[in-house]
């Protein structure tokens, strides 16, 4: 069961960026999902503050804006109850990190290294003992998933 969940956690996380995202959400199970948004949103704000700095950073506030509508519309669709369920889940964690966006926005966070982003609970995937791992950060403190 361990392997086969770490497995089908790499699937996702190397198909979202390929995925339609409210396609997505309905296909891979609910704990899968939540830990590929969260992961994805921390790679999608370093990057744009690598990129551009604060105007990167407004990008993917406007970019989470439009990403939580689609959620609406699809929630107002016809869904699964376990579709609902992960969707549920997912806009909690969504709406929180779109308000930790905001903030970022407007406190003018221009750099991944700066307290009000490194005070935030971060997902990055990286190699532990030769495997690909979820990571979670938060200041100088990290844990890692570990599914065995």
């Amino acid at each position: 069961m361990r392997v086969s969940l770490k497995q089908l956690g790499r699937d996702a996380i190397s198909k979202y960026k390929d995925s339609v995202r409210t396609e997505f959400v309905q296909s891979w199970t609910g704990m899968i999902v939540l830990a590929t948004d969260c992961l994805y949103w921390t790679v999608d704000v370093e990057a744009a503050m690598k990129a551009k700095g604060t105007a990167g950073v407004k990008e993917i506030e406007q970019k989470m804006i439009a990403e939580l509508a689609d959620i609406v519309q699809l929630v107002r669709g016809e869904l699964s109850k376990q579709a609902r369920l992960i969707i549920g889940a997912m806009v909690v964690l969504d709406v929180h990190n779109k308000d930790v966006t905001s903030l970022l926005v407007e406190k003018g966070v221009a750099a991944a290294t700066e307290f009000d982003w490194n005070s935030q609970l971060r997902y990055y995937q990286e190699p532990i003992d030769g495997e690909l791992n979820i990571l979670t950060r938060m200041m100088n403190a990290s844990l890692p998933y570990s599914y065995e």
